[in-house]
């Protein structure tokens, strides 16, 4: 049985984090990576290429992270990876969205990512 390309969203300003996903997702065949640096471009991705996954920093350019982490749960129910670097967002407001503190590190994003679109 032939798999599903998996797309993933990345929005996020720092150029050395889309950078590592960039890299981490070049030798996996099974997934399509789309990058963005800011709200807007962000939410223009998320309309266009529809994600299986979005992985967001709530800190960008263009706007508030979270109205846009508010508009893509409006219009989608897919898993997404919030990158944080503080603890003030309330978890439970928030259905199918995992927080993940920069500070964790970028591997335990990796391994959520793969967990979360490998049980579809």
């Amino acid at each position: 049985m032939k798999r599903r390309l998996k797309k993933v969203l990345i929005i996020d300003d720092s150029f050395l984090i889309r950078s590592f996903f960039r890299r981490f997702f070049r030798d996996r065949p099974l997934y399509k990576l789309f990058e963005a640096q800011d709200i807007k471009t962000g939410l223009r991705l998320f309309k266009e290429k529809k994600p299986d996954l979005v992985v967001m920093d709530l800190k960008l350019p263009n706007g508030s992270g979270e109205n846009a982490l508010r508009r893509i749960r409006e219009t989608a129910d897919i898993p997404i990876i919030v990158l944080t670097g503080s603890d003030e967002f309330d978890e439970k407001e928030y259905t199918n969205t995992q927080f993940i503190s920069k500070c964790e590190g970028i591997s335990p994003v990796t391994s959520q990512i793969i967990s979360l679109l490998e049980k579809e």
